[in-house]
């Protein structure tokens, strides 16, 4: 139980300048749980200005000092609000409160940090960033941080784990225990943080988590900080609607008003029995949405249309750092593909690997209406199983800003979202307002005709050879690529 005494043991004390942190109730009760060596894995959610963030500073800074040469980091999804919230305004007001000026030294170049005279050192970057990430992936620490730990993916705070292995001693001897934390204020009950923290589930899998006894979690609310916070600042908070109360005075975990698809739980199927080959065959009823990505992720969904019209979601490939040609590999070929239309080169790419990949409507209102519609009839299911939880963890965070007057959705964490949009776009073509990127093309018209009537339900056979011929002719690789004139590309063969 040593960390339980790390505020008072040397060398701690010859740098504090007989000043500390003046902790509310609900900080010492964070304090104990952050000193608590059985758990490694912390959550401090709440509402915003609770106390909860200069804890972990302090906390933070008595771990740099206890244990020479230690690295500890500080992460934030943005480079530009980590050095603003953290960088500027907590460490350094922590700093300038409570150390003396001589006993460290704050460096801001590239890299924010803050070297103290034992060698230790603060780290402080943003995550938005590729070449960021891969240089703060070359160190080890003993604590990371993750400030406004909602904003970021699962995935990455994955990364960040491996590197939780440096090992480094006090003078004593004692070793320090590496440790991950998060802070947040709340999002929807659905959000990758809740599932972990607080559920103890894998957000991905739903299985249980091994470590669950090392996950430690304390919720907090402004009301924990009243008596260093303005009055006018609480009685603002009080006057926010409903939501935004419970999440950012509060602290409570409350679905999102400004969700884009409100009643997504009621296209949800829990019985996984229910896809069967009643649903899914014959070949030529299946379709596909893909939203090309690389450091983004892939997204693609697959589906099946049955004879009333319901489409039912029941595969999911969402995966980031991943070739095309992998995922060209590992989706289904008998099925139909919506892809992105920008994505002119991937497009080309999975044609060639023999797969039927159309350009889908790219209106984005357009799309979220024929989406909304199909929930709102019951003629959208998505399976809640594991394989589907990152298209169902995007929905409920899918959301229109809070503060604009806008019909656009905010733009992050909607890989699977847009996914989803091109399928239903693609599939309702003809009969909503959606129209491909080129319908002023003539010939296109006439193939979007082709589209239209094509049998949904034709046996697999014919159905392939519709899904061939039906191909946009300004999409096809060009002359100049070597596999288009090989004698057998079927493209270049008309059939008699």
């Amino acid at each position: 139980m040593h960390e339980e005494k790390l505020q008072t043991e040397d060398p701690v004390d010859r740098h504090l300048d007989n000043r500390s942190l003046k902790r509310t109730a609900k900080q010492d009760a964070g304090w104990r749980l952050l000193a608590n060596p059985a758990k490694t894995r912390i959550l401090f959610d709440g509402g915003a200005r609770s106390g909860k963030t200069i804890l972990v500073i302090e906390y933070m800074v008595m771990r740099a000092l206890r244990f020479p040469g230690s690295r500890q980091l500080i992460a934030r999804k943005h480079r530009v609000h980590a050095y603003a919230s953290i960088w500027r305004d907590t460490l350094s007001s922590f700093l300038r409160d409570y150390m003396p000026t001589k006993c460290y030294r704050k460096r801001e170049t590239r890299l924010l940090s803050v070297e103290f005279d034992n060698g230790s050192l603060i780290v402080i970057e943003g995550l938005d960033s590729e070449e960021r990430v891969d240089k703060l992936l070359g160190n080890e620490y003993v604590t990371v941080f993750v400030n406004e730990a909602r904003q970021t993916t699962w995935p990455m705070v994955q990364l960040l784990i491996t590197r939780l292995a440096q090992q480094v001693t006090d003078k004593d001897g004692k070793e320090c225990l590496q440790k991950l934390i998060l802070d947040t204020n709340p999002a929807g009950p659905r959000h990758w943080i809740h599932r972990m923290a607080i559920d103890r589930v894998y957000p991905d899998s739903l299985e249980p988590l091994p470590d669950a006894d090392e996950w430690g979690r304390l919720n907090w609310s402004a009301y924990d900080n009243k008596e260093h916070l303005p009055k006018a600042f609480l009685k603002a908070m009080e006057a926010l609607p409903a939501v935004e109360r419970d999440r950012m005075l509060h602290g409570k975990w409350v679905q999102n008003e400004g969700l884009v698809y409100t009643n997504f739980d009621s296209c949800l199927v829990e019985d996984g029995g229910t896809i069967d080959s009643r649903i899914i065959g014959p070949a030529g009823n299946l379709y596909g949405g893909i939203d090309w990505g690389f450091n983004n992720p892939f997204c693609a969904l697959v589906a099946a249309l049955d004879h009333d019209d319901v489409l039912w979601v029941y595969r999911c490939r969402y995966k980031r750092r991943t070739s095309l040609g992998l995922h060209a590999k590992k989706i289904p070929h008998d099925v139909i593909y919506f892809a992105d239309p920008s994505g002119a080169d991937q497009i080309a790419e999975m044609r060639r690997a023999d797969h039927v990949i159309w350009r889908a409507p790219n209106s984005i209102m357009a799309g979220i209406a024929a989406v909304t519609a199909r929930i709102r009839d019951g003629r959208l299911k998505i399976l809640n199983i594991p394989e589907m939880q990152p298209l169902i963890q995007e929905a409920y965070g899918y959301a229109y800003p809070e503060s604009q007057d806008t019909e656009k959705p905010e733009d992050r964490d909607n890989h699977a979202m847009d996914a989803l949009r091109y399928l239903v776009a693609g599939v309702d073509r003809g009969r909503t307002a959606l129209l491909w990127e080129d319908e002023a093309d003539e010939k296109t018209q006439e193939l979007s005709t082709v589209h239209k009537t094509h049998n949904r339900y034709a046996p697999a056979a014919a159905s392939e050879a519709a899904q061939r011929s039906q191909r946009l002719p300004d999409d096809r690789p060009q002359d100049d690529d070597p596999n288009w004139m090989a004698a057998d590309n079927d493209e270049l063969w008309e059939d008699i």
